[in-house]
């Protein structure tokens, strides 16, 4: 009497469309249960030591026959799966259902037209009887001894299709399994010793009646190929004894030979290369190499290779068994965080953990390779039929970080980077941030680090000779970023800052000075044309004298005057008219008077030094002002306003500049010193002055004088 396997299996998800589990009654569905015999595994349905072979491998499909939709469900005790009313065919099955493999059984079962009827209130129970569902084809040799004295090799190629597999002497045990109803067709195929000649021999009806034109076989069916050989000479004598068709059911006895080979899959893996992409620092959620094996019989035994190029598991390169290995081998691995399977294990793997992970090591250019190799899996009593051997690689790649310095963070004599970057996936910016610095070099060879890592600020004591830097991230002391190229402002000094370079003349007859001569272009400018009109002037302003002039008496050397004077000359019968401050600037005056201030420039400075003298009139102030310009937009100011008070000999001065927008370059300044601060009133009075063309009779007033004109560059 047949003892039957059953799978019992529950629920297993929901019905996929909303109108469907509308009309779901409460506790309606499809209770698949387990038979209460087959269960017993002292019975003859399977071996004693094989327990319950395979019922959580098994899927389960749920076809709603009215709509052709469908759910699959993972098998799992005692589970109900809602179904809404109507009639159902279910399907049990395990495995691929391959055109043609080696060692590959499909076994399936189905209940038809069930049916969940209107106002169900308790799960319909449904038994499936599951069995073989392809068929196979094995060959048995009578007297082998006389086929391994003939042949070095031997076996019968089956063939379906466009596909084909050898049953030969190395892989003896094995069966071809094909798709139910497929046409096989067989061949003999053996190597003579001694001459290598190949002998082949089809197996047709010829042979034996069951392999005839019509010859197909249904699932279950399994074609046993029986053959001898004679020693009738000449030739082989080759003879198909019979062929056997038998029914293969799961309800009889398994030996371990039937149950699927081992198969190798990996976590973390990319499926189609077999490739972990992996960038130090960033770990990935799992990676493992798995072996799928029979639960009652577990993992036998494993052969693998390693190869590092990872200098700190390089010990670890080698071929290893399982079986055999040392226990001094198995601790190298776990102190490395390799976890490796053990044999009997039902879910084995190879574990890479993330202590493993987190000490492999990047370089700077290309990925570090390394290798696993599984040559074997042994389970039930078989290998694994992957194409051996499987090459797995881990690729260690550099983490993406990048390093910017933005321009308005470059200055004369420092520069700031901006906090790194890092590529999403590709690479943890915390763990970076750990332990790196920024660093920066003239010639990409040598590389220094920053002065202050926590503002990752470069700050030179003194200008660098040169302006061009490259700038990067450094991580470990081993891997670079990308490389920022920048340029330092230059700290450009003021044209004619000592005021040596003057222009004599006369203009109507009166001393006319420029700040400006020789090799020294123009780019400091006064107010002279103001009291010195490019016409003649009419009443009362018919006479004229500069306020600007230079003396021999400065610091060392020339200095610039900048005085306050009235239009009309002190001989004149008519008072003196129209005071005016003298005012000494960086731009340039029209012939007329007109005043343009400003001048290219594109250094952002950090104060302006000069050295002054005051004779001050009626404790009149003197004033400097400095204003720096981004187009149209100012980003930076400041003034130095004098005391109510004069001085004889040469001070200090200092305007600061206060920057209010730091994030725009300079396109131009504006540098003003002026004889009386702001718009303050001038006075002026009857006196005599000296100038370098001699001595002269004005209305003056306060004098300024001015020497060593400097931009600093303190940032």
């Amino acid at each position: 009497m047949k003892k039957y396997l059953y799978i019992a299996l529950a629920a297993l998800g929901m019905m996929g469309c909303e109108e469907e589990l509308d009309r779901v009654s409460s506790g309606s569905g499809f209770l698949i249960s387990l038979g209460d015999a087959s269960a017993n595994v002292e019975t003859k349905s399977t071996p004693e030591e094989l327990g319950e072979p395979l019922k959580t491998n098994f899927s389960i499909e749920v076809l709603k026959q009215s709509t052709g939709e469908s759910e699959t469900y993972k098998y799992e005790e005692n589970l109900v799966i809602p179904a809404s009313v109507g009639l159902y065919d279910i399907t049990a099955s395990y495995g691929d259902n391959p055109e043609l493999a080696l060692d590959a059984p499909y076994y399936e079962g189905k209940a038809e037209d069930e049916e969940i009827k209107e106002g169900a209130t308790e799960p319909v129970s449904v038994t499936i009887e599951c069995k073989v569902a392809n068929a196979l084809a094995s060959v048995v040799y009578e007297n082998e001894e006389k086929f391994k004295e003939l042949f070095s090799s031997y076996g019968v190629n089956v063939k379906v299709g466009n596909f084909n597999v050898t049953l030969n002497n190395s892989n003896a045990g094995k069966s071809a399994y094909y798709q139910a109803g497929s046409k096989p067709t067989f061949t003999f195929v053996g190597t003579l010793k001694g001459n290598g000649k190949e002998v082949t021999k089809s197996l047709t009806a010829e042979d034996d009646p069951a392999l005839g034109e019509d010859a197909t076989f249904a699932g279950a069916k399994h074609c046993i190929l029986t053959l001898s050989l004679g020693t009738t000479e000449p030739g082989i004598n080759l003879t198909l004894s019979k062929v056997e068709v038998e029914e293969v059911t799961i309800n009889e006895t398994i030996p371990l030979e039937w149950l699927p080979a081992p198969k190798v899959s990996a976590t973390g893996f990319d499926e189609a290369t077999k490739t972990l992409d992996f960038y130090e620092t960033n770990t990935p959620a799992a990676a493992s190499i798995d072996f799928e094996v029979n639960e009652a019989t577990g993992l036998q035994d494993l052969e693998f290779s390693l190869y590092f190029e990872d200098e700190t598991f390089q010990e670890l390169t080698g071929d290893y068994t399982l079986s055999t290995m040392s226990d001094e081998d198995k601790a190298k691995f776990a102190d490395a965080g390799i976890m490796l399977p053990l044999t009997g294990q039902t879910s084995p793997k190879i574990d890479f953990t993330s202590t493993f992970i987190n000490k492999l090591r990047a370089k700077d250019e290309g990925a570090v390779v390394n290798t696993i190799t599984i040559n074997k899996v042994t389970a039930n009593n078989r290998p694994n039929k992957d194409e051996s051997p499987l090459v797995y690689t881990i690729n260690t790649h550099k983490p993406e970080f990048t390093v910017e310095v933005l321009d308005e963070n470059v200055w004369s004599k420092t520069f700031t980077a901006e906090e790194i970057t890092v590529a999403e996936g590709k690479g943890n910016l915390e763990t970076i941030k750990q332990n790196f610095v920024y660093q920066y070099s003239t010639d990409g060879d040598s590389w220094t680090d920053f002065s202050d890592q926590t503002t990752r600020t470069q700050a030179f004591a003194e200008h660098p000779s040169g302006d061009d830097y490259q700038v990067r991230a450094y991580y470990r002391g081993a891997l670079a970023s990308n490389v920022k190229v920048i340029t330092l402002e230059e700290n450009k000094a003021v044209p004619n800052g000592d005021m040596e370079a003057w222009t004599d003349g006369k203009r109507y007859n009166q001393p006319y000075f420029q700040p400006w001569g020789g090799s020294v272009e123009q780019w400091w400018d006064t107010n002279n044309n103001e009291t010195m009109p490019d016409s003649y002037r009419t009443y009362p302003s018919y006479k004229c004298f500069p306020t600007t002039s230079y003396t021999e008496s400065g610091v060392s050397g020339k200095a610039v005057e900048i005085r306050s004077v009235a239009v009309n000359g002190w001989n004149s019968e008519i008072a003196h008219y129209g005071d005016t401050r003298g005012i000494f600037y960086a731009g340039i005056t029209s012939d007329n008077g007109t005043m343009t201030e400003g001048r290219d420039w594109t250094s952002r400075p950090t104060a302006l030094s000069f050295q002054f003298k005051y004779d001050s009139y009626k404790t009149e102030r003197m004033g400097a002002y400095v204003e720096l310009y981004s187009g149209e937009t100012k980003i930076a100011s400041g003034e130095f306003v004098s005391e109510r008070e004069s001085y004889t000999t040469f001070q200090n001065g200092t305007v600061t500049f206060t920057y209010t927008n730091e994030t725009l370059k300079a396109t131009s300044i504006r540098i003003k010193f002026q004889s009386v601060a702001g718009d303050e009133s001038v006075e002026t009075r009857k006196l005599e002055v000296s100038l370098p063309s001699g001595s002269y009779k004005i209305y003056g007033g306060s004098v300024l004088t001015l020497d060593n004109i400097a931009l600093v560059y303190d940032k």
